[in-house]
């Protein structure tokens, strides 16, 4: 879809953000790959300190062209989506 390639998602399992940006990214058909970080406190830090975001979930775009960008949390992936890709949830 437009340049993206799949969305990364690290998140826990019982977090109801982490379950909007699933259902975010499934409703407007996109690929994504989901790590649920509940098991393993270790890639929870790995993934906070390599992309500085400390709450999840953490959302990573990866593009066609190899470029992968931090989003960040739900809120940040909802406006992202709406303005990068006129998606979203509606009002």
């Amino acid at each position: 879809m437009l340049g993206v390639k799949y969305f990364e998602v690290y998140a826990w399992a019982t977090c109801p953000w982490c379950a909007k940006a699933v259902n975010l990214l499934k409703e407007n058909g996109f690929e994504f790959t989901l790590t649920l970080l509940d098991n393993s406190d270790t890639k929870h830090h790995e993934m906070k300190k390599a992309t500085g975001w400390e709450t999840v979930p953490i959302v990573i775009e990866h593009r066609l062209n190899g470029e992968a960008e931090l989003i960040g949390g739900f809120t940040d992936l909802a406006v992202h989506l709406k303005q990068q890709y006129c998606v979203g949830e509606e009002e």
